[in-house]
């Protein structure tokens, strides 16, 4: 979200607001450090020794939901007149005095959103219409575009394709994410193999981050090797594609 006001505002908005459902947390990842340092392994090794749902629990702790870098937090403040209380009992947002392009409001939700068609012209000065979004706080405003950067809902069976696996073949699944293999494959026999978010109960909190992709890409590169090197026994590259079900 703070890199969508960024580009907003470096691209020649006039006004631009940011709200948040909660009060902006700063971390410099967003994962707790005993994840990032020397620890990791230990951390990790705990992690490894729980149960599938105390995982699960142990992963909404570490992250612990979004969270902005303090230096891209100060960045977008220096947009603001004020930033984080400005716009709220009432008041017109983005259209106040003072010199601010910014308006940063926290601890709100969306209570009504009405679209405005404008005044149909063809002319250069002509609306298309806005949208007009009144908030919780009792703030509102009108707007040219609205950017969702609020995340999506970890569901495996919002995914189409896992959806379908979980009709094929069905395995538990902890909070929406699949209890997958340890070597990250759906079930044993099953060469899909997966990775990011949706290996959280496998790799651990920071699944989706480098750290983890690079962790993941080994164990599933672990798990390959074997098919790749029984295919060129049995007649080269071609029979290790057909034995793995397609895979390259």
């Amino acid at each position: 979200a703070a890199h969508l006001c960024l580009v907003a505002l470096n691209n020649g908005a006039s006004a631009v607001c940011l709200a948040a459902r909660r009060r902006i947390v700063r971390k410099p990842f967003d994962v707790d450090l005993e994840l990032v340092g020397e620890r990791r392994g230990e951390v990790l090794g705990r992690f490894w020794a729980l149960s599938h749902r105390e995982r699960l629990a142990f992963i909404k702790r570490v992250r612990g939901g979004g969270s902005m870098a303090a230096e891209l937090h100060d960045e977008l403040c220096a947009h603001t007149e004020r930033g984080a209380d400005g716009g709220s009992n009432g008041e017109r947002i983005g259209m106040a005095g003072g010199g601010g392009r910014l308006q940063i409001l926290e601890e709100v939700e969306v209570a009504t959103a009405t679209w405005r068609p404008g005044d149909g012209g063809s002319d250069a000065g002509a609306s298309s219409g806005a949208m007009h979004v009144g908030f919780d706080d009792g703030s509102f405003g009108s707007f040219d575009l609205i950017w969702l950067a609020t995340g999506g809902e970890m569901d495996l069976s919002l995914v189409p394709l896992f959806h379908q696996m979980l009709h094929q073949r069905p395995i538990p699944v902890v909070g929406g994410l699949p209890a997958l293999q340890p070597d990250l494959s759906w079930d044993h026999g099953c060469p899909l193999h997966v990775m990011g978010a949706f290996a959280q109960l496998e790799l651990g909190a920071d699944a989706l981050n480098l750290a983890g992709c690079r962790a993941g890409s080994v164990r599933i590169a672990k798990a390959l090797r074997p098919l790749l090197r029984r295919g060129r026994a049995e007649g080269g590259d071609a029979g290790a594609v057909d034995e793995m079900g397609g895979a390259t």
